[in-house]
């Protein structure tokens, strides 16, 4: 690595610091102010409140990373173009395009920094804050998910699980219906059952019938006193796990969840977008780096105050357009692909053109 490059990394990994840590002061101010009242009222510990805001500090960090990054570079380049920096360089026959390439190639490494911590990070500091809310703010005692009432569950090869109540403990579910689809979102079959114990690694219903779907909407019925079901997949450990919204899984569990949905013949589009997401929106901080440094290289003349109120407005753009992308591919009339990339691929060709433009 080279002098340059190192002054050029120091100076706007310093400024995103720096940014970064007053963003994430500046949310958890603003709702501490909002919930002192309820803390004072319930008689919350003053560390049960510090490690509340704690662990959420990497979901706002991944919130506000685009911004404090193109913060930074409007900062770091601006008192560059400010102490006429980029003009010396310029004069030495280093073009501005080299003066990006550093900015370009640590962009592209942060981006894969950000789906680390969101795959990582972000779920586990998320369930922390759920219990932690629960059972240090709200006063109430943990949840037992090892007893259920009214339980849904998407199992396996098109099985969906209606049950009335589970009991993790015994390893029994009460009042059962087990629905089978084919991936046309046909019911072909459906099992019924006042109990169901899991015995031997298998599922054992009780008292209870099968029905078998015909493509001519028949049925045949099959009643059972006792009868085992190796098809079904899942263990009771599966109906024992809290059941996490599209946001809060890891790209595996939203891909294992797509598989899932088709398998029912259910529609699998608001889960794709949400799929597509969670690798689009990392690379933004790639993106947000080609638009901004032409922009930040020209602060001298219109003013780090004019760089900031940019930096916002730009994000907040990013933020509507890739809403009202989600909103067009969950209702498909984008594919869901398409509807996650389309405002990277908008800001990457404003930035390009904005690059080529540029005076080198």
């Amino acid at each position: 690595m080279k002098i340059l490059d190192k002054y050029l990394l120091v100076e706007f990994l310093k400024a995103l610091f720096f940014i970064l840590i007053a963003f994430i002061f500046i949310f958890v101010i603003v709702d501490l102010f909002d919930d002192l009242s309820k803390f004072i009222e319930k008689k919350v510990a003053i560390f049960d409140i510090f490690l509340f805001y704690l662990y959420q500090v990497p979901s706002i960090a991944i919130l506000v990373f685009p911004v404090a990054v193109l913060l930074s570079l409007f900062f770091s380049l601006g008192m560059m173009a400010k102490h006429f920096e980029i003009l010396a360089l310029k004069a030495n026959g280093i073009s501005l395009y080299r003066i990006f390439l550093t900015y370009l190639l640590a962009g592209f490494a942060m981006s894969f920094i950000v789906i680390l911590v969101n795959e990582i990070g972000v779920p586990y500091a998320n369930e922390k804050v759920r219990d932690h809310k629960r059972t240090k703010i709200n006063k109430l005692p943990p949840i037992d998910y090892r007893l259920q009432n009214n339980l849904k569950y998407l199992g396996e090869n098109g099985y969906i699980y209606s049950i009335k109540t589970y009991d993790g403990r015994k390893k029994e579910i009460r009042r059962v219906s087990v629905l089978k689809f084919s991936e046309g979102n046909r019911l072909v079959r459906r099992i019924d059952a006042k109990i169901g114990i899991w015995k031997d690694d298998v599922w054992e219903f009780q008292d209870g019938y099968v029905r078998v779907f015909t493509d001519t909407l028949n049925q045949r019925v099959i009643r059972f006193k006792n009868r085992e079901f190796p098809e079904l997949k899942e263990k009771p450990a599966d109906f024992s796990r809290r059941v996490k919204s599209l946001d809060e899984m890891k790209y595996s569990e939203v891909k294992g969840y797509v598989k899932k949905l088709r398998k029912t013949g259910k529609d699998p589009s608001k889960a794709l977008v949400e799929l597509y997401t969670k690798i689009s929106f990392p690379f933004v901080t790639f993106i947000i780096i080609i638009l901004g440094a032409p922009l930040s290289a020209d602060t001298r003349r219109s003013g780090l105050a004019f760089g900031f109120a940019l930096s916002l407005l730009i994000s907040f753009i990013y933020w509507g357009g890739l809403q009202v992308s989600k909103a067009y591919g969950i209702k498909g009339n984008v594919p869901p692909a398409l509807a996650a990339w389309v405002p990277n691929i908008i800001f990457l060709v404003i930035g390009l053109f904005l690059i080529i433009r540029i005076k080198k």
